[in-house]
């Protein structure tokens, strides 16, 4: 099995932790009290550094990043309104700062305490590939164009047919976003 390592930086810290083995999460732990006003946001410590980095080249992963993404507990949203408020907020394998929370409180008219060991967040660990970038430019045309732009590669390029194809059928959704496949 894989490992994962934690640090514990600060007095009041509590490592993560899962609940049950199979979840995607780990709680993460407020090492700080602090009230969060109505309609207020607060960056809260946990006193836990992951050593992404680490746990990568323990586990012996090759080709590939470790990042962790900070999310909101489902319970602490639909109990007191209190979310991430940069969600996903991600944590890159180098980091190696305390893991701060940024919560907001979404009630209106009422303050939400954060307690010690408060469970404020989870936390869930990807792996990411290790990717090499290469542009596909639109046509030669486009690139004799731009001669003035520093583009020395002039062999990935595509015609008009085969830009045209590759970016009409890459899938049903094309260019729409933002709620285009429906909403609630």
């Amino acid at each position: 099995m894989n490992k994962i390592f934690f640090a514990l930086t600060h007095k009041n810290a509590r490592c993560p932790e899962r609940v049950y083995e199979n979840d995607a999460g780990f709680d993460l732990f407020a090492a700080e009290e602090t009230i969060i006003p109505p309609l207020g946001r607060a960056i809260i410590d946990t006193g836990v550094v992951v050593l992404l980095n680490k746990s990568r080249i323990f586990n012996n992963e090759k080709n590939c990043l470790y990042v962790a993404d900070v999310r909101p507990r489902s319970g602490n949203a639909i109990k007191s309104g209190l979310t991430v408020l940069n969600t996903p907020g991600t944590i890159d394998e180098l980091y190696t700062g305390n893991i701060k929370v940024i919560l907001f409180n979404s009630d209106k008219y009422h303050p939400v305490n954060i307690f010690m060991e408060s469970k404020i967040a989870q936390l869930v660990i990807h792996k990411i590939p290790l990717l090499q970038t290469e542009v596909i430019y639109h046509s030669q045309e486009w690139i004799d164009n731009h001669k003035n732009d520093n583009i020395t590669k002039t062999e990935n390029y595509l015609s008009s047919e085969e830009f045209h194809l590759a970016t009409s059928i890459a899938s049903q959704r094309n260019k729409n976003g933002f709620g285009s496949s429906g909403t609630v």
